[in-house]
């Protein structure tokens, strides 16, 4: 890894905010996510409204996220969750952070960033899984994937009620 900022990304578990990396440094408790993220949202809409050249934000929800999102025609509901995952690709596997999902597919932050457009990967959303999916979009880390089947409104509200990671 280049530094620490390289390796760095943040977990919110059981309403608690945690930085992490990943080369094994021992994670830091940063405090409750209600104080946390706004702080932080706050700190990255600062950074970007005086920096010109800002490259990467490695939070991986809210307003950046938005704002670095291509803007694409959805044919269903969006569901703003946070919940671990596991990516496989003929590149490798990683874990990965699950964001914006609906029956067709979500939005994945992946700090390996190694992940182009037409890529076919599986994915596990918590225990669910492995689903297979395609790489529709991939900008600064971020991957937005469509399902090759869609989810059932059941597993959708399943994985919405029990495992997303800010609950």
């Amino acid at each position: 890894m280049a530094n620490d900022h390289d390796s760095l990304f943040f977990v919110v578990r059981k309403g608690e905010v945690w930085a992490c990396w990943l080369d094994a440094k021992s994670p830091i408790k940063l405090g409750a996510a209600d104080v946390v993220m706004p702080a932080m949202r706050e700190l990255l809409s600062e950074q970007d409204s005086s920096a010109t050249n800002q490259t990467d934000a490695t939070i991986p929800a809210g307003p950046q996220a938005e704002a670095e999102r291509p803007i694409i025609e959805r044919s269903a509901e969006r569901h703003d969750v946070s919940i671990i995952g596991r990516l496989r690709t003929a590149k490798g596997a990683s874990t990965v952070t699950i964001h914006d999902l609906s029956k067709d597919g979500c939005q994945i932050y992946d700090e390996l960033g190694l992940h182009s457009q037409g890529d076919r990967v599986t994915i596990r959303i918590g225990s669910i899984g492995p689903i297979g999916a395609t790489v529709m979009w991939s900008k600064n880390r971020r991957l937005g994937v469509r399902f090759e089947h869609a989810l059932h409104a059941y597993v959708v509200d399943h994985i919405r009620s029990s495992m997303d990671i800010r609950s």
